[in-house]
């Protein structure tokens, strides 16, 4: 009777790290991947996807699918690596916490140790990514504070002028819509202006 009852749905793994991080996914894939052969879950039992974005950006392409799988009730465990992985935006994470409690998903943070299915794994999801939210503002704030100082002892920020490293700007378009100008003395449609960039 209990296997009939079996959630027969898979089970969904999510790594990400960030695009100013010089490191890989394998220490997450590697913990993720001990964390499901301890529990004997198999190849084919569960997806994998893994974005290299900021936690910040709410649109990431492996994310994204995850969440349609999840939309799609193909999804009963949601397994990270850590809650910080998963996004830094509170909102966010409770939007997308919020989701997963309506399609029947368990979240399982690995570095936190936090399961979500009842009160005191909700309550420290709710902690935990509000504490991340704080220190990421914190470093913002620090940040600030040091160009704003920077600034008030007269240093100059940003690139030197005419540096090398300068990407060279592509004036294709403006050169191409110039000559159609010319050509046909009229305005130029936005579609012409489009294939002058081709």
């Amino acid at each position: 009777m209990a296997e009939e009852n079996k959630d027969t749905r898979m089970i969904a793994v999510y790594a990400r790290v960030s695009t100013k991080d010089k490191q890989s996914n394998d220490a997450q894939l590697n913990s993720l991947s001990d964390y499901l052969d301890s529990r004997g879950i198999k190849k084919g039992e569960f997806e994998v996807r893994f974005d290299k974005c900021s936690g910040l950006k709410e649109e990431r392409p492996g994310l994204d699918e995850i969440r349609n799988l999840i939309r799609q009730n193909k999804v009963s465990e949601l397994i990270v690596y850590s809650l910080s992985r998963w996004g830094r935006s509170v909102p966010h994470i409770l939007e997308m916490f919020e989701e997963c409690k309506k399609y029947n998903v368990v979240v399982r943070s690995l570095s936190e140790g936090i399961i979500s299915d009842g009160a005191m794994g909700e309550f420290l999801i709710t902690i935990l990514t509000a504490v991340a939210r704080l220190e990421t503002e914190w470093c913002r704030e620090r940040t600030i504070a040091g160009l704003e100082e920077a600034k008030r002892k007269g240093k100059k920020l940003g690139r030197p002028k005419n540096s090398p490293d300068k990407k060279k700007r592509d004036r294709r378009a403006y050169y191409g819509a110039w000559d159609l100008r010319k050509k046909k003395n009229e305005k130029v449609s936005p579609y012409d202006l489009l294939q002058s960039k081709v």
